[in-house]
C-alpha cells in the first residue's frame, strides 16, 4: 500500500461515509462494501483519526450524527481506556498465558479447523484465516458464539484475531472480546442471535445452533484508572526518534519544529502477526513522509546502535502499550537511561482520554466539542 493509493480510498469512502454508512453498515454481504475497509491502514500507522477527521472536513461532512465519525472514535476510546486501565492488557496476557496451557479437549481444534458444523462460523473461520478480515458485525457474532456456544476462553479467540487480522489492534481487539463476554463496564454479553445474523448476512441462519440466553463471563480483579501527564515541556533543541508506526507530526502538533536529527529504530521481523507484516512493509513509506515533513534524511538505528544516541534528547509519540512495547521494553529502557526521551500524546488522545474512564457514552456525547476543538468551531457545527 502507498499513500496514493490509500488517499484514493479515503477519497472514495468518505462520500458513503454518512448516508450510506449509516443505512448499511451492519450487513455482512458478500461483494458489497459496507464500510470503508479503511482500518488496515489505521493499525498499521500509515492512516490517522484526526487525517480522517480532517479530510470529512475537507468534503464538507459534519461531525453531528455522523455514525462513521462515532466509529472511529470508537477506536479512540479503545485506545484511551486501554492505556489509561493497564491492568487491562497485563492481566489479559497472563490469563492468555494461563488458558494455552490449559487442555481445551477437541472444541479448540474444531473450532479453528471450521468443524464446529455451524455454517456461518466455520466460513468466518476460513474467511479469517485465508484473508485476514472480518466485517466488524461478525466479528461480534463470531466472538458471542466462540465463548457462549462453544465455551472457549476468551482469550484464546481474542488470540486468533491478534494473529491473523490484518487490521489487528490491541486496544480494540482486546476491549471488544471483553465486552461481547460482558467484562466490560456494562456487565452484559453481547448475544449472537440466528435472526440476527439470518438479518444481516442473508445466507446464513442458525437457528437452533446457538446459546441465546448466555450468562457473563466474571473476574476478580478491578481495573483502576490510571492518569496519564500530557503537559510535557518541548526543548527548543531535539531530534526525533520513530519508534513504532504512529509518530504522526501534524496529530503531536510538531508540524512546525526544527528538530536536528531524525531517527529511526529499525524493527525488522519482530513478530509474525500478520498486521506487524503489514506494519513492517509500510514502514518506509512512513518514514519518507515524515522526512520530507521535517526536511531531515532518516538515520536508522539497529538495537546494537543505541549508543549513537546517548546523552542526546529525544521527541518521540506516546509509545502505545502491546505486543511491540512489550518486545522492546527493555529496549526502550535503555534509551530512556542514556537519553532524555519525552514521549507527546497526540492532541486528538489528549482532548478525549480524559472521557475514557468508563463507558463510551461521555466520550460520544464530546465528539462536537473535540472536533471542533482540532477544526475552527464554524466548520462542524449543526
Amino acid at each position: 500500500m502507498n499513500y496514493n493509493t490509500l488517499y484514493t480510498e479515503l477519497n472514495d469512502w468518505l462520500p458513503k461515509s454518512k448516508t450510506f454508512y449509516h443505512s448499511n453498515r451492519n450487513y455482512d454481504i458478500a461483494g458489497k462494501q459496507t464500510t470503508s475497509r479503511l482500518s488496515s491502514a489505521i493499525s498499521s500507522g500509515m492512516l490517522s483519526e484526526s487525517d480522517i477527521i480532517n479530510s470529512l472536513h475537507d468534503f464538507g461532512i459534519k461531525s453531528s450524527s455522523n455514525k462513521f465519525l462515532e466509529e472511529v472514535f470508537w477506536r479512540i476510546y479503545f485506545r484511551g481506556y486501554f492505556e489509561t486501565h493497564p491492568t487491562v492488557w497485563s492481566s489479559y496476557k497472563d490469563q492468555l498465558f494461563e488458558d494455552k496451557a490449559k487442555a481445551h479437549g477437541d472444541n479448540y481444534q474444531i473450532a479453528i479447523s471450521s468443524n464446529t458444523g455451524i455454517e456461518c462460523f466455520d466460513n468466518w473461520v476460513s474467511e479469517l484465516l485465508s484473508n485476514g478480515y472480518l466485517h466488524n458485525h461478525t466479528r461480534m457474532w463470531f466472538a458471542s458464539i466462540w465463548i457462549f456456544t462453544l465455551k472457549l476462553p476468551w482469550t484464546l479467540g481474542c488470540d486468533l484475531f491478534m494473529q491473523h487480522l490484518i487490521d489487528a489492534d490491541e486496544a480494540s481487539n482486546v476491549l471488544s472480546w471483553r465486552w461481547v463476554a460482558g467484562l466490560h463496564t456494562s456487565k452484559k454479553p453481547y448475544v449472537a442471535r440466528a435472526n440476527n445474523i439470518s438479518k444481516y448476512t442473508s445466507i446464513y441462519n442458525p437457528i437452533n445452533q446457538l446459546n441465546e440466553s448466555p450468562q457473563p463471563i466474571y473476574e476478580d480483579i478491578q481495573h483502576e484508572f490510571v492518569f496519564l501527564d500530557h503537559q510535557k515541556d518541548i526543548p527548543s533543541k531535539c531530534s526525533l526518534l520513530m519508534i513504532d508506526n504512529y509518530l504522526d507530526i501534524n496529530a503531536l502538533g510538531m508540524s512546525s519544529f526544527k528538530f536536528d536529527n531524525f531517527y529511526v529504530l529499525d524493527l525488522d521481523g519482530f513478530s509474525d502477526r500478520k498486521i506487524d507484516k503489514i506494519s513492517i512493509n509500510v514502514r518506509n513509506n512512513i518514514v519518507d513522509k515524515i522526512a520530507r515533513k521535517i526536511d531531515l534524511s532518516p538515520q536508522h538505528l539497529s538495537l546494537t546502535d543505541l549508543s549513537k544516541i546517548n546523552g542526546k534528547t529525544l521527541l518521540s509519540n506516546f509509545i502505545r502499550s502491546g505486543e511491540l512495547k512489550d518486545k522492546f521494553f527493555g529496549d526502550i529502557k535503555k534509551i530512556e537511561a542514556f537519553t532524555e526521551l519525552i514521549q507527546i500524546h497526540r492532541t486528538i488522545d489528549q482532548l478525549s482520554w480524559k472521557f475514557c474512564k468508563g463507558g463510551f457514552f461521555k466520550l460520544k456525547t464530546n465528539i462536537n466539542d473535540i472536533v471542533n476543538t482540532l477544526l475552527k468551531p464554524t466548520l462542524f457545527g449543526n
